[in-house]
């Protein structure tokens, strides 16, 4: 038996120019949303620069084949509502390439009076929320009865179905038979689209929609299953003309031995950004807004009234501002009359906290 053996080496340099992959999927993101991830993959090159609008966000030596970069906070990032170019640039010593992708970020409208409406109009179904957002095979359970079992979703003011080249939008589903019906309006009657079962795909041509904000699934044969409605052609709300809403703390008093008082505001927005604490005319305390309650705790110096006023500020620029009066007087026994809407504050002795907290209950919506 004979053997002959030869042997070769093999240089693989990295290409020159280096080459880059986008893997980023989607090109538009809804303002607020958590865990948004852009990734390219590259070969060649030794650095790397990611540019947004022409501007630098973050550089880097090349490690791996990987880029990754993340919007962890959108205030931080001064990501507000509107259109990107994401420019990744991938260098080595001697050349460079770029790749430029379009993002666009938009809004989340809601109308509270709808929201409300919505969820009395869904019968005989139970997790509800498993029929909002992506399909993730989370399902929402329809069930059958005397008066058929049907879900409600309004797809939100602003972002409605519209009818364009094909298919406009998907229900994933599964189970039994259901039946599909749109509206542009609550009070009005819907009109049937289909019958059908499982996953299925719809026109708003066929009905001659040009557009739909609800959407009905009803059941008509056993239990439905429903996941998700995946809208392909909607519209893409991209202005806020829609000034923050603050809900008002009263006028009161205090004696003067208290020495903080806890205020606490419950304000509103689409897109919230900033807020400012005023006393009398000074500025005393900032920060970003995330659409959460926002506290501050005053300390006043002396007897007299304090002017506290609360200024928010969403992403487009629209404002809104609430005072609250505080009288401070000169300590002796607690008396309920005069300035006192929130009743007798029996404060006799050593120092004291008072606390003003409002809450805001929001309806729950069922809204994709």
């Amino acid at each position: 038996m004979h053997n002959a053996t030869s042997e070769a080496i093999v240089t693989i340099e990295a290409p020159s120019p280096p080459i880059i992959i986008s893997l980023i999927e989607d090109l538009y993101l809804k303002w607020g949303d958590e865990n948004i991830v852009f990734s390219w993959e590259v070969h060649g090159g030794t650095t790397w620069e990611l540019y947004r609008n022409g501007t630098i966000l973050q550089q880097e030596i090349l490690a791996g084949h990987f880029i990754e970069y993340g919007i962890h906070n959108w205030h931080q990032g001064n990501w507000i509502p509107g259109i990107y170019n994401l420019s990744l640039s991938v260098s080595d010593d001697t050349v460079s390439t770029t790749l430029t992708t379009w993002i666009e970020v938009g809004l989340d409208f809601g109308d509270i009076y709808a929201d409300a409406v919505v969820e009395a109009y869904s019968h005989y179904y139970i997790h509800g929320e498993n029929a909002i957002d992506a399909p993730d095979n989370q399902f929402a359970t329809i069930y059958l009865d005397y008066d058929n079992g049907r879900m409600m979703l309004d797809m939100g003011l602003g972002e409605e179905i519209l009818d364009g080249s094909g298919v406009d939008f998907e229900v994933i589903a599964q189970g039994g038979e259901y039946a599909v019906s749109v509206s542009n309006e609550i009070g009005l009657s819907f009109q049937t689209i289909a019958t059908a079962s499982g996953n299925s795909s719809f026109d708003l041509d066929s009905i001659g929609y040009s557009e739909a904000r609800y959407v009905i699934i009803e059941c008509r044969t056993d239990n439905v299953e429903l996941d998700a409605i995946v809208a392909l052609h909607y519209n893409i709300p991209r202005f806020d003309t829609i000034s923050p809403q603050i809900e008002e703390i009263e006028d009161f008093w205090v004696w003067e031995n208290t020495t903080s008082i806890f205020l606490s505001w419950n304000a509103y927005d689409a897109t919230p950004w900033s807020f400012e604490i005023w006393v009398n005319g000074s500025i005393l305390d900032s920060g970003f807004w995330d659409g959460s309650i926002i506290f501050y705790i005053f300390s006043p110096a002396s007897t007299g009234v304090w002017n506290v006023t609360l200024v928010t500020q969403d992403a487009f620029g629209n404002s809104a501002q609430s005072d609250v009066l505080i009288e401070v007087r000169p300590f002796q026994n607690p008396t309920s009359n005069g300035f006192d809407p929130l009743g007798v504050l029996a404060l006799t002795a050593g120092s004291a906290v008072l606390i003003v907290i409002l809450y805001m209950v929001y309806t729950k919506r069922l809204r994709k």
